[in-house]
């Protein structure tokens, strides 16, 4: 899979359509049961919290980074960090010169700060499911090619 397969991942109306139809299946499979309906829920939650949250931007971003991700077995090896440049070497072949990310508390945000990333936005949410209540911080982040690392 080359980088063009995983980015059209982020348009469905550009990806393949067996991908397409693998990810309906997936839903549909999730709304069969009464967790995945729950789980269904906390993930609208937390793309409404995106929305308000690029909202608060009031910028219209030429890119996004959709999925960043590094087991936490190989972190402080340098992967993320050479995943991340590989990154921005590609968006300035594009001629994008400025990009956001969603992030939470549950993951690494801080690897994003120390990559020179500024954080816009945030808002905390609690989750409740099975009688389990967890409180959570979501940020959006941007990068402007250029700026100060």
């Amino acid at each position: 899979m080359g980088s063009d397969y995983l980015f059209s991942l982020n348009n469905t109306k550009r990806g393949p359509a067996r991908v397409r139809l693998k990810m309906a299946a997936a839903i549909l499979a999730l709304y069969s049961t009464r967790e995945g309906r729950a789980v269904s829920g906390i993930f609208q939650c937390v793309q409404e919290i995106d929305a308000r949250l690029l909202a608060q931007c009031k910028k219209n971003y030429p890119g996004e980074l959709a999925l960043f991700a590094v087991s936490r077995c190989m972190r402080k090896s340098g992967i993320g960090r050479a995943l991340f440049e590989k990154h921005l070497a590609y968006l300035h072949s594009q001629n994008i010169r400025e990009f956001f990310l969603f992030t939470d508390t549950s993951c690494n945000y801080p690897f994003y700060e120390h990559r020179g990333m500024v954080r816009r936005a945030e808002e905390e949410h609690t989750f409740s499911a099975s009688g389990i209540q967890e409180k959570m911080r979501f940020f959006i982040y941007d990068f402007q090619q250029g700026a100060p690392a």
